[in-house]
């Protein structure tokens, strides 16, 4: 109120109150408009309306991965489901409806694909990264995963899910033989925004083609162009031998068994589903990062690790849980400039410290 009467000055004597609909009677009073009243209600003269002079940027927008990878892969079954970074897709499960698994086979391998239940391992696994993956039975990760299990659909499986979860951070896959639980230095759900000038999404799938598997089939990118800003989370950002790295979590069911999980399986994955552009969108953003962090002393091939995938149900099959994807400035530098590099430009400062 004081915003629109200071306090110091106070109501006009004569002053209508806040709430009448006639500027001089008070409510309900029935007194009759005199002749000022008349003019005071009279309409200013008509004024032609404002004209905008600036150009106004339609296409501006924010963007993530998805939008730039939405079209390629449409032609998937509904049961290799992506999970979008930006949003959760709720669905209701009837437990019965679902696959048995095979006495041979752990039962991930008959779990539903639905980003929903991808979705729920996600949340899991980021409540682990915040305690190191501790997984000593009274530790805060247990106790948290269970709560979220419980209150899943899937509460009839929260057992076998917590076992899997820490079998999963206790397999040594990462470089030099370490497991998630023995990382020192670990971010969960890193978040980044990166401005994007106009970008042609057939540009960078040319360069990706040329540089990530060339020669391999992937679906084409859907031709648009994107203005904006480009933002995301990576599910895990760490540091192991002196490099930082960003991992993914998949949850993808390529199979009823750990033999659907081989490497060739894993890149064929990561094509149809376009995961290479993912991971040159978080290297990007991790060496931006770097860059700014560590100033003159950046040097991307000794500071930046790779884009890493795990695949969850393929922790029994040796070589078919994790792939990776190795930056190069070959490829890099160029996605730089094409996503719109910023006006201080990292790569440009690591390279003038050699």
């Amino acid at each position: 109120a004081e915003r629109i009467w200071p306090a110091n000055q106070g109501l006009p004597s004569q002053a209508p109150a806040p709430w009448s609909s006639s500027p001089l009677s008070e409510p309900n009073s029935g007194a009759e408009a005199g002749p000022e009243a008349s003019r005071a209600l009279q309409l200013s003269p008509p004024r032609a309306a404002r004209r905008v002079l600036h150009p106004v940027q339609r296409s501006w927008r924010v963007a993530s991965y998805s939008a730039l990878a939405r079209g390629a892969g449409d032609h998937l079954s509904p049961w290799r489901e992506l999970r979008w970074d930006e949003g959760t897709v709720q669905m209701t499960v009837d437990p019965a409806s679902e696959p048995r698994a095979t006495a041979a086979a752990g039962p991930w391998h008959a779990w539903p694909s639905s980003a929903a239940f991808g979705q729920l391992l996600h949340e899991a696994l980021e409540l682990g990264a915040d305690v190191s993956f501790d997984s000593q039975a009274a530790g805060p990760w247990l106790k948290e995963m269970r709560a979220l299990l419980s209150s899943s659909p899937w509460a009839h499986q929260a057992a076998e899910i917590e076992s899997w979860l820490c079998r999963v951070v206790s397999q040594p896959f990462l470089p030099g033989g370490q497991s998630l639980n023995q990382l020192k230095v670990a971010r969960a759900e890193l978040e980044f925004w990166m401005p994007l000038q106009p970008l042609d999404t057939g540009a960078i799938d040319t360069l990706l083609q040329q540089h990530l598997w060339p020669g391999e089939a992937r679906p084409a990118l859907k031709p648009q162009t994107l203005e904006g800003l480009l933002m995301g989370f990576a599910d895990l950002v760490f540091e192991s031998q002196g490099r930082f790295a960003v991992l993914d979590y998949k949850s993808n069911r390529l199979g009823d068994g750990p033999k659907d999980y081989s490497p060739g399986t894993l890149k064929a994955t990561v094509l149809e589903h376009r995961y290479d552009l993912q991971a040159a969108i978080y290297l990007l953003a991790l060496h931006r990062l770097l860059g700014h962090r560590l100033g003159q002393a950046y040097r991307p091939h000794e500071h930046l690790g790779s884009a890493h995938f795990l695949f969850l149900r393929g922790i029994d099959q040796a070589d078919g849980h994790l792939l990776s994807i190795t930056p190069d400035v070959a490829w890099l530098e160029p996605l730089n400039q094409l996503m719109g590099a910023p006006l201080v430009d990292p790569m440009a400062s690591a390279q003038g410290a050699r």
